[in-house]
């Protein structure tokens, strides 16, 4: 007996078009068993290819209903008709409908790994059904290499792949020569007899030696149904289990997809690349900005502070000889400079009536510039006087500065030097630099040393206080020290003559100790006759010149300072320093409120952009790929869901993502390593870092996801049929 497979009762489609209602099909009544070869004609517009596209679950239906296996389906969705095409439905077309870049092996694997089988399972059967069609010679040639009869033959393997009951063919002979036609239609007959095939024809002669029913339609309705022959009875329908599509067979497809037409690869590449450089150039654009407006959190030197790096040992020993001679070959560095932190260091410069700077120091050896005005030193007490053309006193008391002599600034009153020179520079710092004398420079870093450790006072083994105030004096004899009186309650019966007071230094480098015996105690009334000078009431504790070097002033070198020629080479200089504890200042930036509203404007503005680079991505990889639209509807076509089209469409565009993310890194690299020179690349790349790759990356993959997204919903958003005829 034979099974129904298909059934329709009064069932019609309607199109509407700018308000225009017409009808495919018209009130169509019809049955269909398995066995059957069922010939559709009519002439063109009489309804026959949409009564296929109906029966295939490639278009939907308004009135009346489909039965399925007994099954109704006006209630059918998008998923429903997926899983009905993909369990029910081979379909043939009159264009065959095949992936032109695919080979003939691939185009049959294709529909098998979309239903869920893997790569290993279907060899066999693949091989299996070529030869079948007499197509296994040709099975690692593309198919648009192809002939049309051979080409149709691919699309009835791949009908006879899926496995499913029902083939239905529109015009599969459309476009063959009557050799080639004779045989596809053999081939199909032979299907019929343990098959449901149904064939659209405007050739009914070319079929009808083959066709056990006929059906004439026109003007959307069915006219004349004539039973030719007995059907084949078939027994027994096996459906295939419904399976998703496994992981590495999407990936396999989205990699094989990327690859397969190399115009439409090189274009995307292109789209990306674009992307990506725009985002890298505007992104180390505010960095930059922000770069340039925080500072170094007030005590570090900010000149050259991009190009600085410091240098200690990891146990913070001291550096030999030979240490410091390394310094001086490591690649990149102009400039070294030994125990750095008095570079940190600053005093001021002051006459106490008009000038007060507040100035670095560096050694006159170290001064490369030219006078701005004045002359160069000659004697230890002169300096020269570096700073900003938009330094007030620079600008303005250039004048009133030269010649005049002015007080370091420091606790010692009596050290005055000498400005005889003026040197500018372009960019704003409201801090100046002093080039002084060797001598000058070794007072100001005893200072330093001084300020930057912990001095502590102890008066017969008892501890007074920590940072006493301690001052050389030429009226001390070594090993003997000058306390106030105010300091008697710290001596046995309020006596200190002739005690032993012990100074103690420390800081994070070393620690020294000296032990000195009062020789003299001073109050308001004996101060002046033994210093010479108005009493102050500070408690001071004079020591020795000798005495006080002993306790501050330190020859070897505990940390060093490198500046660097190139700063966009910093990181490779800093990499030859593994042995070091070592870190570049420009990690120990700080916000200004300035960088916060760069901050502000930077996310809005690259938010703004990644809005613009998606719209502009979109259109053009819409335009693109839009020959790609047959593509993933024949993914359809063939029971792709919405899922596993969209994924494969994903897969596509995030592998060519990645491969220009990888590209861009391996690019990066070698801008790093200098082994390409472009001041444009190695510009942009400067301030990407770590952080600000991962956030591209990122963002260029969820760029393509959104993009994939869209697009996916834009193939998805009509019935197959209407997709397929139309460009996305």
């Amino acid at each position: 007996m034979e099974e129904i497979m298909l059934e329709l009762k009064s069932v019609s489609k309607f199109y509407y078009n700018k308000g225009i209602v017409s009808s495919g099909i018209n009130k169509v009544n019809l049955k269909f068993d398995m066995g059957e070869f069922v010939a559709i004609t009519g002439e063109s517009g009489s309804g026959k290819s949409t009564l296929l596209n109906v029966l295939s679950g490639l278009d939907t239906y308004e009135e009346g209903e489909m039965y399925i296996n007994g099954e109704e389906t006006s209630h059918y969705t998008e998923v429903d008709y997926e899983e009905y095409r993909k369990k029910y439905i081979g379909n043939i077309f009159q264009n065959f409908n095949l992936v032109s870049s695919y080979t003939v092996y691939q185009n049959v694997e294709l529909v098998l790994l979309i239903n869920g089988e893997t790569r290993s399972s279907v060899k066999d059967k693949v091989i299996e059904i070529l030869k079948k069609v007499d197509l296994y010679k040709y099975r690692h040639l593309r198919v648009s290499k192809l002939s049309g009869g051979m080409k149709q033959r691919v699309a009835i393997a791949r009908c006879l792949a899926k496995d499913t009951p029902i083939i239905i063919a529109d015009e599969p002979t459309g476009n063959l020569d009557s050799k080639n036609a004779k045989s596809v239609l053999k081939l199909l007959y032979e299907i019929s007899k343990y098959k449901l095939v149904i064939v659209v024809t405007h050739n009914y002669e070319q079929i009808s030696e083959y066709a056990t029913r006929k059906i004439t339609m026109h003007d959307g309705s069915v006219i004349e149904d004539v039973k030719l022959k007995s059907a084949n009875e078939v027994k027994k329908v096996t459906l295939s289990e419904i399976k998703k599509t496994k992981f590495f067979s999407n990936l396999r497809l989205g990699i094989r997809n990327t690859f397969n037409i190399p115009t439409k690869f090189l274009l995307l590449t292109f789209v990306y690349l674009f992307v990506l450089l725009s985002l890298v150039d505007a992104y180390s654009a505010f960095l930059e900005l922000e770069n340039n407006e925080n500072f170094y959190n007030g005590f570090f030197n900010e000149n050259d502070a991009d190009k600085r790096i410091i240098v200690k040992k990891k146990d913070k020993s001291s550096f030999t000889s030979t240490e410091i001679e390394n310094m001086y070959k490591v690649s990149n560095v102009k400039n070294v400079i030994l125990n750095d932190t008095i570079y940190d260091y600053s005093a001021t410069l002051t006459d106490n009536d008009n000038i007060y700077l507040e100035s670095n120091f560096m050694k006159l050896s170290d001064f490369k510039g030219k006078l701005s005005y004045g002359r160069m030193p000659i004697n230890d007490n002169e300096i020269i006087v570096m700073g900003s053309v938009d330094n007030y006193y620079i600008s303005d008391l250039q004048n009133d500065m030269l010649n005049k002599t002015v007080s370091l600034g420091f606790s010692n009153e009596d050290k005055k030097v000498k400005i005889v020179g003026i040197a500018t520079y372009e960019e704003y710092n409201w801090m100046v630099t002093s080039y002084v004398s060797d001598e000058v420079y070794d007072f100001v870093n005893t200072e330093e040393i001084k300020k930057y450790g912990i001095s502590t006072l102890n008066i017969n083994s008892k501890k007074i206080y920590d940072y006493p105030y301690i001052q050389p004096s030429d009226k001390v004899m070594p090993g003997s020290v000058y306390i106030s009186e105010n300091l008697s309650f710290s001596c046995d019966s309020y006596n200190c003559s002739k005690d032993i007071v012990n100074v103690t230094y420390e800081n994070i480098y070393f620690n020294k100790n000296l032990d000195l015996k009062v020789a003299k105690i001073y109050n308001k009334d004996n101060y002046k006759k033994i210093f010479d000078k108005e009493y102050s009431d500070d408690n001071a504790i004079f020591v020795s010149s000798t005495d006080y070097e002993k306790l501050y002033k330190s020859s070897d070198v505990y940390q060093i300072s490198l500046f660097v020629d190139n700063a966009r080479n910093i990181d490779k200089t800093i990499n030859e320093l593994t042995n070091y504890d070592v870190f570049s200042l420009v990690k120990v930036k700080h916000d200004t409120a300035i960088t916060q509203v760069i901050k502000v404007v930077k996310v809005v503005v690259l938010t703004i952009l990644f809005v613009v680079l998606f719209f502009i991505s979109y259109f053009v990889i819409k335009l693109i790929i839009k020959s790609r639209n047959k593509y993933y509807t024949t993914i359809r076509i063939l029971g792709g869901s919405f899922k596993e089209t969209k994924t494969l469409l994903i897969l596509e565009l995030l592998n060519i993502t990645n491969l220009v993310y990888i590209v861009f890194l391996v690019v990066s690299l070698l801008v790093k390593s200098d082994v390409i020179v472009s001041n444009y690349l190695s510009g942009i790349l400067f301030y990407i870092n770590l952080k600000e790759y991962i956030i591209l990356y990122l963002v260029l993959n969820m760029m393509s996801y959104l993009i994939s997204s869209r697009y996916s919903r834009k193939i998805f958003k009509s019935s197959v049929i209407t997709t397929y005829n139309m460009e996305v």
